[in-house]
């Protein structure tokens, strides 16, 4: 295995312009760099990013700590914050943390042997604790938040508005007539609780309510959750014509759930969700609140590398990306709709 003593005679350069070419720590001339990639190819020698990272000012290195990569919102955002890294010389490690906290704790020490510049966390409980982003500026190591709903003013924090998404999918169900709405999502999730802030403004805004016999906990976050979820809230007997689920994932078990029963989407039960991962495959296509997960990915990515690069100061800030209902074929207007809901004295309104 090649050195960097052989490097530098093989380019007829001294060492410390070998290392000046490798840590870009300070300028050389394109000539020299150029004897020096080409020495560094021809022996095949990388230098040691541990050791860089030890004589130099960073690793270039970044992490990315989310529950579970298999979560496709979190292996999307991965996608913009790879892209961004590779475009500006960075690499990226990637961890779960299963939403244990004995898990980010000890993948902290790891980050720390490793000497990572950066890391993106998902701001989910067990990140964002105050005592774990105080243990990572404590080591000088910038940090940024993306996803969830447990933003923090200790970092900077990008995330979907998921207050204004409820209140914007509720005014679209409103105006198609759906008065009676159920909504299901996984019970403690932050997430999920201002989505429904926002729909319940929604409703409110219109003169209405949602029912809390209509509001469902769903035992988990996948298909089979949806499923036994969506089987609870028939089991109530009550009256209503839409439904709103927490994720796409969620919806799929709901709607198979509903067709098991006899119940035809939409004709019978209008069905919209959050999330469009899996809304475009399903059958039918669901009606979904689209959020740009890559789009925030790079976000975050540059952010973090200018807060590294010293390109971006200043008090930590956050940032609310915009989500977009996309229309689908799950949800129809009712025949006997209010053609303007949100009107003062409207017909809607005394309904209420």
């Amino acid at each position: 295995m090649a050195n960097i003593r052989e490097v530098a005679k093989r380019a007829g350069v001294s060492i410390a312009t070998v290392s000046a070419v490798l840590t870009q720590k300070r300028p050389v001339s394109p000539e020299l760099t150029q004897r020096v990639r080409e020495a560094c190819r021809e022996l095949d020698y990388y230098p040691n990013a541990l050791a860089r990272a030890i004589f130099s000012d960073g690793s270039k290195m970044i992490a990315f700590l989310v529950p579970t990569i298999a979560n496709p919102g979190f292996s999307k955002s991965l996608l913009g914050v790879e892209a961004v890294a590779d475009e500006r010389g960075y690499v990226v490690f990637v961890a779960n943390t299963r939403g244990l906290e004995e898990k980010a704790d000890a993948f902290l020490e790891r980050l720390f042997e490793l000497r990572v510049d950066g890391v993106i966390i998902s701001l989910t409980h067990e990140l964002v604790r105050p005592e774990f982003l105080q243990r990572l500026q404590k080591r000088g190591i910038h940090t940024v938040g993306i996803s969830a709903a447990r933003e923090t003013d200790l970092i900077d924090c990008f995330l979907g508005d998921e207050e204004s998404s409820g209140r914007d999918l509720g005014r679209y169900l409103i105006m198609l007539g759906h008065v009676k709405c159920a909504y299901i999502a996984p019970k403690g999730s932050a997430t999920g609780e201002r989505r429904l802030k926002g729909l319940k403004r929604a409703y409110s805004e219109a003169g209405l309510t949602i029912d809390p016999n209509l509001i469902v906990d769903s035992p988990s976050y996948d298909a089979d959750g949806g499923a036994k979820a969506a089987q609870a809230l028939l089991a109530r007997a009550e009256s209503f014509t839409a439904v709103i689920v927490f994720n796409d994932y969620l919806a799929a078990g709901v709607l198979l759930q509903f067709a098991s029963q006899g119940l035809h989407v939409p004709r019978d039960i209008s069905v919209a969700t959050f999330g469009d991962n899996y809304a475009r495959l399903t059958n039918p296509p669901l009606t979904a609140m689209h959020y740009p997960e890559e789009e925030v990915g790079r976000i975050a990515a540059e952010a973090l590398l200018d807060r590294i690069e010293g390109r971006r100061s200043g008090p930590p800030q956050t940032k609310y990306i915009p989500i977009r209902l996309m229309i689908r074929q799950s949800t129809r207007a009712l025949p006997d709709r209010d053609p303007d809901p949100f009107r003062t004295g409207s017909s809607t309104a005394k309904l209420s």
